[in-house]
C-alpha cells in the first residue's frame, strides 16, 4: 500500500522509498504531483463540471487533435 508519492518516487506505509517504473501504465509521465498538472487540473475544476455540452476546451482539444492526427478527423 502506498503512503505517498512525489514525481518519480512512492512510499509504502513503513516508510520504504521506491522509484515508481509503471508510471500508472505510462499515464504520469510528469510524475506524480507535477505542480503543472495540479494547477491545470484546478484551472479547470473552477470552470465547473460538464456532461453533453461541449465546452471552448474540447473543442481545442479536438483541432489540436485533428492537426495532428489529420487521418483521425473526419
Amino acid at each position: 500500500m502506498v503512503r505517498a508519492r512525489e514525481g518519480s518516487k512512492i512510499w509504502d506505509l513503513d516508510g520504504n522509498e521506491y522509484v515508481d517504473c509503471v508510471i500508472n501504465m505510462s499515464a504520469l509521465i510528469p510524475g506524480h504531483g507535477d505542480e503543472r498538472v495540479i494547477r491545470a487540473v484546478n484551472e479547470q475544476l473552477e470552470t465547473g463540471l460538464t456532461c453533453g455540452v461541449e465546452t471552448e476546451l474540447n473543442v481545442n482539444v479536438a483541432e489540436r487533435i485533428r492537426e495532428k492526427v489529420p487521418c483521425g478527423g473526419l
